[in-house]
């Protein structure tokens, strides 16, 4: 138990640093909380592996979990950029929600942002990022019947909001790509 304790003396003398470091960094104390607990996580894994910790080794894995979370506030920018010009252009690639919806990327964003946060990860993760239903599974620690139930769930809301009297194609009420299956199996 002394490595247990030597980690608890080691998160109370430096929590305040690091998340005083991140606050400076990031928008959001919310945001700030989450990237200190991740550092402190990391330290704890490092910590059990027999590595010596200290001031100077937080702030440097601070500094990269900041950089990793800019990272993928980047790329979902990116992603979020190309659907509106795929919305825009009125094409786009299989299994676009967008394009596969035939409907301006707003709409598509707002139905999705209107699901429960479970199912707006199950979409993104079958949808944007192309993950298997094997792989949506071990992301999110479901297993893969758990997986196919909550994307059908998220289908069958997302057609609902869409078929609302919203002007989206025939696609949408027919359900379009979003009947398609993880990683694009059918």
């Amino acid at each position: 138990m002394a490595g247990t304790d030597g980690f608890v003396a080691l998160y109370r003398q430096h929590r305040r640093p690091v998340l005083a470091y991140i606050r400076l960094r990031v928008d959001g104390a919310d945001l700030a909380e989450d990237l200190a607990e991740e550092v402190f996580v990391i330290a704890l894994r490092r910590t059990r592996e027999g590595a010596d910790v200290g001031l100077s080794w937080l702030l440097t894995t601070a500094r990269n979990v900041i950089g990793n979370e800019y990272q993928r506030r980047d790329r979902d920018r990116e992603r979020v950029a190309a659907l509106a010009e795929l919305a825009a252009a009125g094409g786009g690639a299989a299994g676009d929600p967008a394009a596969a919806l035939g409907s301006d990327a707003a709409l598509v964003r707002a139905a999705i942002a209107d699901l429960p946060p479970e199912d707006q990860l199950v979409v993104r993760l079958t949808y944007w990022d192309g993950l298997s239903a094997a792989e949506v599974g071990r992301v999110m620690e479901l297993s893969i019947t758990a997986v196919w139930s909550r994307l059908s769930r998220a289908r069958a809301a997302l057609r609902a909001a869409l078929d609302d009297g919203s002007d989206v194609g025939p696609a949408a009420r027919r359900g379009g790509e979003l009947d398609t299956a993880p990683g694009g199996a059918r």
